[in-house]
């Protein structure tokens, strides 16, 4: 009797450290389970954070303007245009308040008065059949003009030059070089379509007095400098 009972004793004890070592290995299998699917996120987060490092570290010197608004010399922000008008005046009359025509432009093209400035602003020459030049007269409003020119047609009247300089951009209100060289085209192309269309109404100043005048787009040309007459 005693000897089986010694026997059972012992097939318990080992029965019990079976089940402790499957205990232990299922225990093992679990955290290793767990710690993979945690660490699959990180690796792929660090793997993120490689990709989006690397390409900023060749994006960003090529685009560095991107952060640093525009200058005031930035060659991007300014272009000529060349209006119509049914004015004929003597180039005498030289055009002062540029603040004022920007103004009137940026309200006709539904701008705020910040988006657009002018920092040139010059009346074409006009002659009469007998060469000499008419004084403030109405003539009717032509694109054959040519800026700083003489017209071919006594009838028509002076031409006026206007230089913009674009402050920011009007939808993002945006204004370093980069945002501006991808928005001047749609600026150029407002202006031709919403001062080409029509002829409208614009007040200027001059040293000789106020005008009031008709005038109509014809023309963009290149862009400029940026530094003031």
């Amino acid at each position: 009797m005693t000897d089986s009972s010694v026997h059972f004793d012992d097939d318990a004890a080992d029965g019990g450290g079976e089940g402790r070592v499957q205990e232990s290995t299922w225990s093992s299998s679990m955290w290793l389970m767990v710690t993979a699917l945690c660490s699959i996120p990180i690796i792929l987060l660090i793997a993120a954070c490689v990709i989006v490092i690397s390409l900023l570290t060749l994006y960003l010197p090529e685009r560095g303007s991107d952060i640093r608004p525009a200058s005031e010399n930035d060659v991007m922000k300014t272009f000529n245009t060349v209006f119509g008008t049914n004015l004929v005046a003597g180039t005498e009359n030289g055009i002062v308040k540029y603040d004022s025509i920007a103004q009137q432009i940026n309200e006709k093209l539904g701008y705020t008065s910040d988006i657009l400035s002018i920092i040139s602003a010059t009346f074409g020459s006009s002659q009469n059949a007998n060469g000499r030049k008419k004084r403030q007269s109405s003539a009717k409003i032509s694109c054959n003009a040519a800026f700083n020119g003489t017209q071919q047609n006594a009838d028509n009247g002076n031409s006026l030059g206007l230089v913009f300089r674009i402050n920011k951009c009007p939808k993002t209100k945006c204004l370093t070089s980069y945002c501006i060289g991808k928005c001047a085209s749609q600026v150029q192309l407002k202006i031709q379509t919403v001062l080409g269309s029509t002829a409208f109404s614009l007040n200027i100043e001059t040293t000789a007095g106020m005008l009031s005048l008709s005038a109509q787009f014809c023309s963009t040309g290149p862009s400029v400098s940026g530094k003031k007459d």
